[in-house]
């Protein structure tokens, strides 16, 4: 019998985004019965938008409220068997006081665990006071699930120096590729480089620029670099 999960995560973050994409995606292989041994049990989100209070009360007080009431609906009903919550920037709606397993993706930790890379920042090194409160919580919330799943060997061992108890697993995103395939020819006929991701600071695209600089006229004139990004706002 397969085992029923019931998906949790705060704001109904779009497509567009990168947490959101890899969200959907879940939900979209999980109803087509594409995880061997899992169902989907339900989603939990709430919609986005409001001002900054309400976004507040909603994330830090009436959000949780509602997930550990239907988490408790969920499993005393037998219709789901454990919960898991998409993305690490909601792991304080990990439930408290409630027996019932808990799962949490974990997709990178700069945020929680702020770092210096080749002398560039990478997150939030002076949060104000609310976000170091809401920080605590998401450490507390992380500490408090029963396994973390980690997109990459390289996070998954920070969460094992982090929680060392705690059971890790590797799960790579699976976005299906076939949707997206491009059929017949694109117009460019010369080399292309193609590049996707934000332009933020610790994603060092400019050291791309500064690569193709160094390349000879020759191979120069044959690429055509392309830059895919985004400048969704999330909050």
């Amino acid at each position: 019998m397969a085992r029923r999960v019931l998906l949790v995560r705060g704001g109904e973050l779009p497509r567009q985004s990168g947490l959101g994409r890899a969200h959907h995606e879940l939900v979209d292989r999980l109803k087509a019965g594409q995880i061997p041994g899992y169902e989907l049990a339900g989603v939990i989100e709430h919609p986005m938008g409001g001002n900054p209070l309400q976004r507040w009360w909603r994330r830090r007080k009436s959000h949780p409220k509602m997930v550990h009431r239907a988490v408790w609906d969920a499993i005393d009903g037998g219709t789901a068997d454990f919960i898991h919550i998409t993305d690490q920037e909601q792991a304080h709606l990990v439930p408290a006081g409630l027996e019932v397993a808990c799962s949490v993706t974990v997709h990178d930790l700069f945020h929680i665990s702020p770092r210096t890379v080749i002398g560039i920042e990478v997150g939030d090194h002076a949060p104000n006071g609310t976000r170091k409160k809401d920080l605590n919580h998401l450490r507390n919330g992380l500490a408090r699930a029963d396994m973390l799943i980690s997109i990459s060997e390289s996070t998954a061992e920070e969460c094992r120096e982090l929680w060392p108890e705690k059971p890790v697993s590797v799960v790579h995103h699976a976005i299906d590729p076939e949707p997206y395939q491009i059929e017949g020819e694109i117009g460019l006929r010369n080399f292309v480089l193609l590049t996707v991701g934000s332009n933020e600071p610790r994603k060092r695209l400019d050291f791309i620029d500064e690569v193709v600089d160094t390349l000879p006229l020759e191979v120069r004139d044959d690429l055509n670099l392309v830059k895919v990004g985004s400048h969704l706002k999330l909050s």
